[in-house]
């Protein structure tokens, strides 16, 4: 049990720092083009490369899902990938990197409060705490000049 913990730590902590490096090569993209431009181009790149290694590494998954799991993967993709993206892309080309993603950061608190709502999932002391620390630090961030 704790090697699946750890493991999943350090996947997310991956996961955040392609995030980060992906967000310096959008922001040297936007001093050339608009958001919308950068938001098309990086969607397909990310297709081609998304479906290369699904097809390559996952083959057997891939066709094997369920009509639900499969429309509740489109509905994510749908908000995430052009929606989310271009969000994202446009807020970074106007607040820049280190205003834009510690706001754009906030999710958890977006995820959390949907678990909750949605899922059935409890709410506990550390859910509130890291809630408050949450809200806490995009305050001084976007108050910050």
């Amino acid at each position: 049990m704790l090697e699946v913990i750890i493991t999943g730590i350090a996947l997310a902590l991956l996961a955040s720092l392609c995030w980060a490096v992906s967000a310096v090569f959008v922001r040297l993209s936007l001093n050339d083009l608009r958001s919308s431009t950068t938001t098309i181009i990086s969607l397909i790149s990310g297709i081609v490369a998304t479906m290369t290694l699904s097809l390559i590494l996952f083959w057997d998954p891939v066709f094997d899902l369920s009509i639900q799991t499969f429309k509740w993967l489109i509905l994510a993709g749908i908000l995430t990938v052009p929606f989310g993206r271009f969000l994202n892309f446009s807020s970074v080309q106007r607040l820049g990197i280190s205003r834009a993603l510690p706001i754009i950061g906030i999710a958890p608190l977006f995820a959390a409060s949907f678990a909750v709502l949605f899922l059935g999932e409890h709410v506990t002391i550390p859910l509130l705490a890291g809630t408050i620390s949450i809200i806490s630090g995009v305050a001084l961030i976007v108050s910050s000049k």
